[in-house]
């Protein structure tokens, strides 16, 4: 099973080399200087392996007459899957005089395999393009969603993340007027051996190194991910986060060994006077890097088993925030049995299948259920009343962020998630 569906932040999600993570969607693809930017020419690209077109391969060219989209897209990455039904609208509304042309770099078929079984839920017919690396690095792409809109006369006027791909937007690119966006800016993706200290290199020998704790700023050309390496000569003594918010530090402090993958950010309480963005999961946090920060921890063996508690004491040091946990009447999504449920017998390997717009589960816990449901419920604590000890197999075909639509799947097993109020934990922050 991919243990990268238990890695869950407000945006992304990539596994790399820690058990548990957080992580922005950087991708390595790109590392030509002279990728094409605004203002200039795009030249007449040829599409040799498209699905959801008339035919496999076509040119810039063919499309002489109308504004076009590039969609930099993957399966894994939440946001862009969430705006395929958008693009599909868009396609639709402005046919005549628009053009959206997906550009995905996994293996086909794990696209095809994900197109066919959105036609059940939301048919996506914008043409894609198949296994073209060549393309990401054209056009600069190091990180997911990415936009690039190219006008009638083949120039290129924006390059965006999805945020500023809106209705209006669309409609004034499509009838050659300005609109207001900001130009998504990517960092140069930089080597970085994560399996050796921060501020290591050429600063003497890192194997004496046998006590340490670190904060620093943005790390440029990092993602933003968080957790316990295991393949180093540090396993289980060191913590290490990159380009995090300051929020996601006190989650990762205050989460422990219970909370593996943070504290839930919906079970967060601030008590804080100090309302600026630095210290709030508020959208758009990411673009704001001077409140980005990394840490790492190193302990001596035998303190190891207190990683967690030195971490919260460093950062209250450094930040005038004192976190607390204490038990809350919380309102909560609670997973309960109703009338028709019975065990269901379950066969075959464990496995999980799960997109923005589905979940099947076979030979799993129903832990993983509600991991990937928290994935898309960010507001709301998930707590687990259905008393199911056995694995289940499941296949919920529904937006995951609709409890409604997704209580309509459940039915079919006997399940529900009703609103109730319970005690649950809850990190207190406040300043001094």
């Amino acid at each position: 099973m991919n243990k990268y569906l238990k890695c869950y932040f407000s945006a992304i999600i990539i596994f790399c080399f820690l058990t548990k993570v957080n992580a922005a969607n950087l991708i390595g693809h790109s590392s030509d200087t002279a990728a094409i930017s605004i203002g200039q020419r795009v030249p007449d690209v040829f599409f040799q392996h498209l699905v959801n077109a008339p035919k496999n391969t076509a040119r810039l060219s063919d499309y002489k007459g109308k504004a076009v989209i590039l969609d930099f897209w993957a399966t894994w990455c939440a946001p862009c899957v969430g705006m395929l039904p958008k693009m599909e609208q868009f396609q639709k509304e402005f046919t005549d005089g628009l053009q959206v042309i997906l550009v995905n770099s996994e293996p086909s078929g794990r696209v095809i395999s994900f197109f066919r079984k959105m036609d059940a839920l939301n048919r996506i017919d914008i043409p894609c393009e198949l296994d073209n690396e060549g393309l990401f690095d054209k056009f600069g792409v190091r990180a997911l969603p990415h936009y690039v809109w190219i006008d009638k006369n083949g120039i290129v006027v924006a390059i965006t993340g999805h945020e500023d791909v809106t209705g209006e937007n669309v409609k004034k690119f499509v009838e050659a007027e300005r609109f207001n966006y900001k130009t998504k800016m990517d960092d140069k993706v930089v080597l970085f051996d994560r399996n050796k200290p921060l501020l290591s290199g050429e600063n003497g020998d890192v194997n004496v190194l046998a006590y340490h704790s670190v904060i620093t700023g943005y790390l440029k050309g990092q993602p933003s991910m968080y957790g316990i390496p295991q393949n180093d000569d540090y396993a289980g003594r060191r913590l290490l986060a990159t380009n995090v918010s300051v929020l996601s530090l006190y989650c990762m402090a205050y989460g422990g060994t219970k909370y593996p993958s943070g504290f839930p950010s919906n079970q967060v309480l601030l008590q804080i006077r100090d309302t600026s963005i630095k210290y709030s999961f508020r959208k758009g946090l990411y673009r704001d890097r001077t409140n980005l920060y990394c840490y790492e921890l190193i302990l001596p063996e035998k303190l190891k088993q207190r990683l967690y508690p030195f971490m919260q004491q460093d950062i209250e040091r450094y930040f005038p925030i004192h976190g607390q946990v204490e038990l809350r009447e919380t309102k909560c999504l609670v997973l309960q049995k109703i009338a028709g449920y019975h065990d269901v017998a379950v066969n075959g390997d464990p496995k999980i299948d799960q997109s923005y717009y589905w979940v099947v589960l076979q030979n799993e816990p129903v832990s993983e259920l509600l991991d990937i449901i928290r994935h898309y419920e960010l507001t709301t604590p998930i707590v687990d009343e259905a008393g199911i000890t056995k694995n289940i197999s499941i296949n919920i075909q529904a937006k995951l962020s609709d409890i409604a639509a997704v209580n309509r799947e459940l039915a079919k097993y006997g399940l529900t998630f009703v609103f109730a109020t319970r005690k649950l934990e809850t990190l207190l922050l406040t300043d001094y």
